[in-house]
């Protein structure tokens, strides 16, 4: 935990933690894109993306 914690605390850190969150949402939305009853989570997910983006910036 110590780690994760040191790891937060630096820019890179954080920048690295956004950058894999974006795309484990831009991954997940890819696989679940043709599911129908997955639509809403589509959209959520298409949203924590594109604020993991803006987050970065």
């Amino acid at each position: 935990m110590d780690s994760f914690i040191n790891l937060t605390n630096q820019s890179q850190g954080r920048d690295r933690i956004f950058r894999a969150t974006q795309y484990a949402c831009a991954l997940a939305k890819y696989l679940l894109r043709n599911d129908l009853k997955r639509k809403v989570v589509v959209q959520k997910l298409q949203s924590l993306e594109s604020s993991m983006s803006s987050g970065r910036k």
